[in-house]
């Protein structure tokens, strides 16, 4: 179950993350021209895409395509653990694998594109702690490298973070209340091109996110839930610093169960975004909505959300363009275990998020994603995603592209392994000229489980 609608089943949606601990993970990232996607499981989506101009600043990735910042609750512990140190339980696996790319840098001119072979070592880890009885620390997440074999990429630390967060401290309040303090921690690669000039450059990316949170349930019908914290975007390298960028927000929730089977809520938000250059454009946003969560039956799941967004941009530094913007954003999700076998989701959202380009304030985003994972055979999986992105850029002369991802996975597990080859093609198309590319992708990887 997605976190983007946790507030109302989260004790479900949180069990079912922390079994993907040690999994691929379902994200996906667009730094610049380049969609970055990992398959997992269940779930895959585009996030948003932007584009690297000559003349300006590259676009800025924002939260998008979901609810406001999402309340997780209090994190469970894995089922197994294999060390234990007196009260803490920690689980460790490792990954390897190798990666090829035919056009590492997203280059749209064939003579630009840039070969490149990858390996990266990691190791997940997760470790629960429970301090006391009314308080515990959890630790979840990958910490790995990836180096470069042949070709011209990008070597560099990658941290992933959990469903529920890198590091969490959990405190009981009563019978029914559960107080966080959650950090939240990624870093990701890309080799992009830059410019004809400088051809191309290395983009890594720090996210950080530090919040507190109280949830708590008045009832076995209500959940309520509020939540305040900071996101910081930093660039590692001093060339793109104009990417930084700190989010401050308030967000809180209230959701019913109406039965079993459905629930209804509401939430909002407010966020406040600052820019570390002075040539972009910082905003002030609120969003309120409505959703509902219902299980249609024991293996079919529906999600639906409805809001409105507003933002007021401060036009001081480009004051050629509107500072106000508003409209609604939503989201369709569907998930259906066919069989213990087989299972399938398809999902629909349309978002606006903000850019950080002076002469750009926002993108609107529809993307559709279908995806199903099948163990076909004893001990052998296969697993596709099928991800469409379409981005407008609300501007004079703003750019509109369409972003297609198609990625499939086979893989073989072991009692404490699993071996796995992968397959990714990227195509994006615009109505700019330079702003497309194609790239192949080629993986092959193995998870230990010690």
């Amino acid at each position: 179950m997605n976190t983007r609608f946790a507030f109302c089943g989260w004790r479900a949606a949180l069990v079912a993350g922390l079994a993907l601990v040690f999994a691929v993970r379902a994200d996906t990232e667009v730094q610049d021209r380049q969609v970055v996607f990992t398959e997992s499981e269940d779930e895959g989506v585009l996030t948003g895409a932007g584009r690297v101009s000559d003349s300006s600043a590259a676009r800025q990735q924002a939260p998008g395509g979901a609810v406001p910042e999402d309340i997780t609750g209090e994190p469970k512990r894995r089922a197994s653990y294999n060390l234990r140190l007196g009260s803490m339980e920690i689980d460790l696996s490792s990954r390897a694998s190798v990666i090829y790319q035919d056009n590492a840098n997203a280059a749209s001119d064939n003579d630009a594109k840039e070969e490149a072979t990858y390996g990266e070592l990691g190791l997940n880890i997760a470790a629960f702690w429970p301090v006391r009885p009314e308080f515990q620390l959890n630790l979840q997440g990958y910490l790995g490298y990836r180096f470069v074999l042949s070709g011209n990429g990008t070597e560099s630390v990658i941290a992933e973070a959990s469903e529920s967060g890198t590091l969490g401290a959990d405190m009981r309040i009563g019978d029914n209340g559960i107080l966080s303090l959650v950090d939240t921690l990624s870093i990701s690669a890309d080799t992009i091109e830059f410019s004809e000039e400088e051809n191309t450059a290395d983009l890594r990316m720090l996210n950080n996110e530090l919040a507190l949170q109280y949830q708590v349930e008045p009832s076995p019908q209500l959940s309520l839930s509020a939540r305040v914290g900071r996101k910081d975007d930093i660039s590692l390298d001093a060339k793109f610093d104009y990417r930084d960028m700190h989010t401050y927000y308030l967000s809180g929730a209230a959701d019913w169960r109406l039965n079993r089977r459905m629930s209804v809520g509401t939430y909002g938000s407010l966020r406040a975004h600052r820019h570390k250059r002075p040539q972009n454009n910082d905003a002030d946003e609120f969003e309120v909505g409505l959703r509902w969560q219902e299980a249609l039956s024991d293996v079919l799941n529906l999600y639906m959300s409805g809001a409105y967004q507003g933002v007021d941009m401060d036009t001081s530094n480009s004051p050629t363009i509107t500072g106000q913007s508003s409209g609604f954003t939503g989201t369709a999700k569907v998930e259906w275990d066919v069989t213990r076998h087989f299972s399938h989701w398809l999902q629909t959202v349309y978002y606006r998020r903000l850019g950080t380009s002076p002469d750009v304030n926002l993108t609107e985003d529809l993307k559709s994603s279908y995806g199903f994972y099948w163990t076909f055979v004893k001990n052998w999986y296969l697993s596709y995603m099928l991800a469409h992105l379409r981005s407008h850029e609300v501007a004079n002369d703003g750019e509109t592209s369409n972003t297609w991802v198609n990625n499939v996975r086979i893989g073989y597990s072991l009692e404490h392994a699993s071996i796995y080859a992968g397959y990714r093609r990227t195509d994006r198309a615009s109505d700019m000229d330079d702003r497309g590319y194609r790239q192949n992708e080629v993986s092959l990887g193995l998870i230990y489980d010690f």
